[in-house]
């Protein structure tokens, strides 16, 4: 018998909808990096901040908490001229990981250093969401062999000498659809989304390994391209037909899933390709349609269609608890002020 657990997360949000004061509104606060297009966004812990760009100049950017920059490019570093940084990870000691089109790169505070293979496996060229670090500092990646006619994937983790590579449960990854995204959960577990088919999620808690397919969550999504977790560590992804080919039906398109009763779904007719979860544990999300909104800790719809918002590529919440959008106008930083 399902647990009541999910059963009560819904009956608050109905009250909530009914009872509980109006939504509040999303502001712009700043705006940094105009015009430049923003593909990844990381941040230490005393607020300096690193983004990935693309368009006038391919590189790495570190801007300072006094506000003043430096870019990192082909011709101070070992990034390639024209190397998207598509994903950005800061570990316990400072050090940044980035993904690019040339494999895992770190970046020690003085010297750059790159890893482009595993054994005859590649580090990926050019994917998005396919790293994170856990709290041990080991480094989850996705590791590619296209020495065959379908590439064929395998999960890696990287403890800073070895790397070590992963068979969960006898699942054969190569017959799997591509994963999508790698994200920690509040407890610290490693979970991989899929792109259609089953396993749908992945979870691992240091020791062993548990798949979640779509009789348990209650539907077959189309591609999961983003997962978050909450403070009571709820899951909640998107299902993602942005850039789909196929006939797009009407469903929702944001979902929270608590690891055991079928997830709940919101938000009909969306196309979200991105999210992120606040420290108040309000939804943010943006796409192309709607650019970008949030569902509230209070199950509230708050949508922002004003026309400064450009395409998103990331989205993260900085040192002060403000969400950074970054676009392809640039670094957006936006607040959201609850109605009282």
């Amino acid at each position: 018998m399902k647990k009541i657990t999910m059963f009560l997360i819904v009956l608050l949000m109905v009250i909530s909808c009914i009872f509980i004061s109006p939504p509040g509104a999303i502001s712009l606060q700043d705006t940094l990096l105009d015009d430049q297009f923003i593909v990844s966004l990381a941040f230490e812990d005393d607020g300096t901040t690193w983004a990935g760009i693309i368009r006038d100049q391919y590189g790495l950017v570190k801007i300072n908490p006094d506000g003043s920059s430096e870019i990192f490019d082909h011709t101070n570093s070992c990034l390639h001229d024209s190397s998207n940084i598509w994903e950005i990870e800061i570990d316990s000691q400072g050090k940044v990981w980035m993904l690019n089109d040339d494999g895992l790169i770190c970046y020690n505070g003085d010297t750059f250093t790159r890893f482009d293979s595993i054994d005859n496996y590649n580090i990926p060229r050019a994917y998005e969401n396919l790293l994170a670090i856990d709290n041990d500092d080991n480094i989850w990646l996705i590791g590619y062999n296209p020495m065959v006619n379908c590439p064929t994937q395998r999960i890696f983790s990287f403890d800073g000498n070895e790397f070590t590579s992963y068979e969960p449960n006898g699942i054969n990854l190569d017959q799997c659809n591509s994963i999508e995204d790698i994200e920690l959960d509040r407890s610290g577990n490693v979970w991989f989304s899929f792109h259609r088919g089953d396993p749908v999620f992945l979870k691992f808690d240091g020791s062993e390994w548990a798949a979640y397919d779509s009789s348990d969550i209650g539907f077959a999504p189309y591609n999961i391209s983003d997962i978050e977790f909450d403070s009571d560590n709820n899951l909640w992804f998107n299902d993602d037909y942005t850039f789909s080919s196929i006939a797009y039906l009407p469903q929702h398109s944001l979902y929270v899933f608590d690891g055991e009763n079928e997830a709940v779904g919101f938000g009909d007719n969306l196309l979200i390709s991105e999210i992120g979860v606040d420290n108040a544990d309000n939804v943010w999300f943006t796409g192309l349609s709607p650019r970008l909104g949030i569902l509230d800790m209070n199950q509230k719809w708050v949508i922002d269609n004003s026309d400064d918002v450009g395409y998103c590529r990331v989205m993260e919440i900085g040192p002060n608890g403000d969400m950074w959008v970054g676009t392809s106008d640039g670094i957006m930083i936006y607040r959201y002020s609850q109605t009282k």
